[in-house]
């Protein structure tokens, strides 16, 4: 995972002490290509904010998606608590709507080796 991320441009700092794949630690990666999506569209550079816009759906077809259903279940089953549970359910809707509006915009067709995202 950190492997990947620096592939992205981003690496995580020595004193770093949460695991890489932690949702918080995977939402910030996500939260920075949206960050240098945005950044290479004011500056003109189509191809590059494109670029991002692909890293973005990668991750998340092949990392986040992968999991994040289960891990609301998870949530969802686990706890009595309506914060935790309202978060769970916002955070996989906006991902799910987040790959999705991703695709429209692209025209790129889902990953089919992810049976998660086909």
């Amino acid at each position: 995972m950190s492997a990947f991320y620096g592939s992205c441009g981003l690496n995580l700092a020595d004193d770093f002490h949460e695991l890489p794949d932690h949702i918080a630690v995977e939402l910030e990666f996500l939260s920075f290509l949206v960050h240098k999506e945005r950044e290479s569209d004011v500056a003109g550079d189509r191809g590059e904010a494109n670029r991002f816009a692909g890293l973005q759906r990668f991750f998340l077809d092949r990392f986040l998606l992968l999991w994040l259903p289960p891990f609301t279940r998870s949530i969802l089953e686990g706890t009595e608590s309506p914060f935790y549970q309202a978060i769970a359910r916002c955070a996989e809707i906006y991902l799910t709507s987040d790959r999705e509006f991703l695709e429209r915009l692209s025209g790129a067709t889902r990953d089919t080796t992810n049976p998660r995202t086909s």
